[in-house]
């Protein structure tokens, strides 16, 4: 019976993972393709070619070049518009469905990671929580403020969002 329960709790850590490994990417998705609209974005079709090829039976390790070497020099002779309601349709898929505990936690990590330090800690600090930060390492206040993220619900986790958000 105990071996059976903690196969099923590494299982649901697994899917944890994943789902927060899902959100992640989904996110630097949604960085890469606003950057390359905004610098490159004849190169956007390539892009999106690369990551629907990755949804294919293909290993990720076997995918080839987006451009052809041979062709690389070429000028297209009509310049491709790329479907935005594509793209959307990736990121909405992600941001409509409901995210459990886990991928609210990593999205506040992502959300947080990008703060000044001194921000960070007056962002921790208007939380209570378990023990003091004073005179502890980053190492040490990321630990604790994850730790108390755990214990969170679900609606405190999308208040925080929401905050960091605003920021």
């Amino acid at each position: 019976m105990q071996a059976k329960q903690r196969e099923i709790q590494a299982y649901l850590q697994q899917l944890g993972s994943i789902e927060s490994q899902m959100v992640s990417a989904a996110q630097m998705i949604q960085e890469a393709v606003a950057s390359i609209r905004e610098v490159c974005p004849d190169e956007l079709e390539n892009y999106q070619a690369t990551i629907n090829a990755l949804f294919g039976s293909s290993p990720i390790a076997q995918l080839t070049a987006s451009v052809d070497p041979q062709t690389e020099n070429e000028i297209p002779s009509t310049p491709v518009e790329p479907e935005d309601s594509q793209v959307i349709d990736v990121v909405s898929t992600v941001e409509t469905s409901e995210p459990d505990a886990t991928a609210l936690i990593e999205e506040i990590k992502c959300l947080s990671a990008e703060m000044s330090w001194n921000d960070y800690r007056k962002f921790v600090n208007s939380y209570p929580l378990p023990q003091r930060i004073v005179k502890k390492s980053k190492d040490e206040v990321r630990a604790i403020f994850e730790q108390f993220l755990g214990n969170c619900q679900t609606e405190a986790l999308r208040g925080m969002i929401a905050k960091l958000r605003k920021a």
